[in-house]
């Protein structure tokens, strides 16, 4: 039987989201970034640092009292993405040069996390849920960048 490695991975991102510290079980993501048949780094959307306090434990989502769309005004969230996380995460490991690899996330990108993948050198994303895409889709478009939903 031939091995899905996308579903492969997806299903590790799978596991990855459910460390997300967001309250909203729908928003939480998990990503992995893949060259060569190896893990080079992986992330979940979480505060930047300890030092600052996730909203499970503010016990409050600053975009759902604001009423903020999905989408949209993405500065207003104590977290960092999950794609976001992985690419530094990669660095951290070593991994400094991401140029062909593949971005595995439980979510399609932001527009903010799409400029990361294309300035990291990422080349593909497999992904899994949908999300307000339009503008993400013009700088993938652009930069070449493979997309496919599993």
């Amino acid at each position: 039987m031939q091995v899905d490695w996308d579903e492969r991975f997806l299903e590790i991102v799978d596991l990855i989201k459910d460390w997300s510290t967001c309250p909203r079980i729908e928003r939480k993501i998990g990503a992995l970034i893949v060259k060569n048949g190896e893990i080079l780094g992986y992330g979940y959307n979480d505060v930047p640092a300890d030092v600052i306090k996730n909203c499970t434990l503010r016990g409050k989502c600053m975009r759902k009292e604001l009423n903020i769309e999905s989408g949209t005004r993405l500065e207003h969230c104590y977290n960092v993405c999950a794609e976001q996380s992985a690419i530094l995460s990669a660095y951290k490991n070593g991994h400094e040069d991401l140029t062909g690899a593949t971005l595995y996330t439980s979510c399609y990108p932001c527009s903010l996390c799409a400029r990361w993948i294309i300035k990291a050198g990422i080349s593909r994303v497999v992904y899994r849920n949908d999300y307000p895409r339009a503008f993400t889709n013009d700088l993938f478009k652009e930069a070449g960048v493979k997309v496919l939903q599993k």
